[in-house]
């Protein structure tokens, strides 16, 4: 009985301890089918699996030219379903895929409206490495986010970096 919810529920956690993440995208629709996991551990996985999906294939993409880096994952996120395409953590890394393949241009804009609307700290570090050719609209975006997070730390040295790197030191210092 392959779909019955006690297998089914058996291969997740196989599945999820091997870390063998195609097997378990591929099982997903049965366990939503079949009610094995709550909404909650549903969310959750599946949030975890779009994770996992954009770190297996920035990996990938690493391999090709850099002209078809980016319709490659903009596939995979396409993929996504609009709930887990606002999740911040799945917006980071993706963000982070789009980096590691040398797209921060792509990977600004996806950081910059993540974070005006759910703010993580991790996206904003990462905003703030960002070398993106409109410099002055990243630093504008930081200022303005200042301004609703006045203290926040990771802000301030993402600020710090932006400026370090247009050669202002004493405000980067402030």
């Amino acid at each position: 009985l392959p779909n019955h919810a006690a297998v089914l529920d058996v291969l997740h956690h196989v599945y999820f301890a091997q870390m063998n993440w195609p097997a378990l995208r591929d099982l997903f629709p049965k366990l939503r089918k079949a009610k094995v996991l709550s909404n909650q551990e549903v969310e959750e996985l599946e949030v975890k699996l779009a994770i996992e999906s954009l770190k297996i294939s920035s990996l990938e993409c690493q391999t090709l030219l850099v002209a078809n880096r980016l319709p490659h994952l903009q596939l995979v996120w396409g993929g996504f379903v609009r709930a887990v395409q606002k999740n911040p953590h799945v917006v980071y890394c993706y963000a982070q895929a789009l980096v590691e393949n040398k797209l921060d241009d792509e990977a600004e804009l996806m950081l910059r409206k993540s974070v005006s609307n759910h703010w993580h700290r991790a996206s904003v570090d990462l905003y703030g490495r960002l070398r993106v050719i409109e410099a002055h609209r990243q630093l504008k975006t930081l200022e303005s986010w200042k301004n609703e997070h006045p203290n926040d730390a990771v802000l301030l040295l993402a600020l710090g970096r932006i400026h370090l790197r247009h050669q202002q030191k004493d405000v980067a210092r402030d």
